[in-house]
């Protein structure tokens, strides 16, 4: 059994589903940093300038066994 535990400073999070897609509503327009955690892979960050309805933002984690 596992267990992981992220304590933000804002309520903007988001967990994929089975498909592996993923939303995080209510996002403000403006220049922003998405942290993409995978327990295996480590993390990867994005910088994103959101400015509307963003409608996609696709990441592929890199390596891996």
């Amino acid at each position: 059994m596992a267990a992981f535990v992220f304590v933000m400073e804002h309520s903007f999070h988001s967990t994929t589903g089975s498909d592996g897609t993923y939303r995080i509503d209510g996002l403000p327009a403006g220049s922003h940093e998405l942290v993409f955690w995978h327990e295996k892979l480590g993390e990867q960050v994005v910088e994103v300038e959101v400015s509307g309805n963003v409608e996609g933002l696709d990441l592929t984690f890199e390596g891996g066994e």
